[in-house]
């Protein structure tokens, strides 16, 4: 019996000893690292291909926020609106008072800057240049007297009548050609009758408007004469005006309080305007309103981002796990196949922008950003997705 039992127990031993050699030289031998990332859903990395997971974000964004504390008084926008750059997209409750600081300091500089421009008008050249102005102004009331006086005529005057005359006999023969044409205008075009009728009301239409042109025309040119002598006459006042105020040149003392004005109102402009900003939040580019992070009457202090803004017309991929082993079959402008988690069927394409020359640490592990810009899109996409990229060998 004692036999029995060993003999059984010997070949159990033996049994055991054959299953773990035939283990140790299959499925349970070590596998060394390789350079290439596991595709998502565990499927082999092709041969010459590079794969490393990453995430979308658009081609900008960034994260807004007011540079001075206050109580949020207007938020302008929605989530998703697109906004243009320099649009305003929320201010602080003190924007009123600072826009009236801005309009004031605003008419101060209009009014300082029309002093000093009254000042310089009468400076020595702009007196020189007034003379200069005067002439051509003369001598275009000069010409403009000779044209009017030769259209000013008796001859003028009838032929604008015995034009008139020829308007009014066109409109008698218009009215009666349209009245001829009443009876025949339902018959068929090839009828004679209305063939003759039409062909009366045509000569007499083109008549009628041929007179109405030769008699605008000699209105218009007697018209416009007149009235080039009348602006010729106008601006020659206005140089005259211009040459008289600019005889005698500026007084020192005058010009110089001017200038002080001047760049006093600027100062308070430019303190006003810094005011101003720094209660309105404006986009800093186009783009669209990914998020909002306040809300209206919030006390909110500089570094608190209250809008996040990203332009999504193009999107971007940066990758979170590409190690030292795999940076180095990567380039900028090589091609990238993209497979976002959430869409494992749709394939997009990408091209490698740029390859970080820095580096970060993560479970031991050297890691590098890479930023891929996507060739195409889909409206589907989402920032923040996971995506699979895959490197095409160089």
């Amino acid at each position: 019996m004692k036999n029995k039992l060993f003999s059984t127990f010997s070949i159990i031993i033996m049994l055991s000893l054959l299953m773990l050699s035939a283990c140790g030289s299959s499925g349970f031998a070590k596998v060394s690292p390789t350079a290439t990332s596991v595709p998502v859903g565990g499927a082999a990395a092709e041969p010459g291909v590079t794969i490393a997971e990453g995430h979308v974000e658009p081609v900008t964004f960034k994260y807004l926020s007011f540079p001075t504390s206050g109580h949020v008084g207007e938020i302008l926008v929605n989530k998703g609106d697109v906004v243009r750059e320099g649009q305003v997209l929320a201010r602080l409750a003190d924007t009123q008072q600072a826009q009236a600081s801005l309009e004031a300091a605003n008419a101060e500089i209009e009014s300082a800057q029309q002093a000093l421009d009254e000042l310089n008008r009468i400076a020595a050249l702009a007196h020189s240049e007034a003379n200069t102005a005067l002439i051509k102004a003369q001598q275009a009331v000069t010409d403009a007297q000779n044209a009017w006086d030769n259209i000013n005529t008796q001859q003028t005057r009838d032929d604008i009548e015995s034009a008139s005359s020829d308007v009014a006999d066109a409109q008698k023969d218009l009215t009666t050609a349209q009245d001829d044409f009443e009876p025949y205008k339902n018959l068929p075009p090839d009828n004679d009758q209305r063939q003759e009728a039409q062909t009366t009301l045509d000569d007499a239409t083109k008549t009628y408007s041929d007179a109405v042109a030769e008699r605008d025309t000699l209105i218009n040119n007697y018209n416009m004469a007149e009235a080039t002598l009348q602006q010729a006459k106008d601006a020659e006042a206005e140089a005259q005006y211009t040459f008289d105020q600019t005889k005698d040149g500026p007084d020192p003392d005058q010009l110089k309080l001017a200038q002080m004005q001047l760049d006093t109102a600027k100062a308070q402009q430019a303190t006003a305007q810094l005011a101003l900003d720094n209660n309105e939040l404006k986009a800093p580019f186009a783009g669209t309103v990914m998020d909002i992070n306040v809300v209206q009457n919030e006390l909110v202090n500089p570094g608190n981002w209250a809008i996040v803004l990203g332009d999504v017309s193009q999107w971007l991929v940066r990758t979170s796990d590409l190690t030292e082993l795999e940076v180095v079959n990567v380039s900028e402008g090589q091609q990238v196949e993209i497979v976002p988690d959430a869409l494992p069927d749709l394939t997009l394409k990408g091209t490698v922008q740029e390859v970080s020359n820095t580096y970060t640490t993560k479970s031991g592990d050297i890691l590098y950003d890479v930023k891929i810009k996507l060739d195409e899109s889909d409206p589907r996409l989402r920032w923040g997705m996971t995506v699979e990229n895959r490197f095409q060998e160089k």
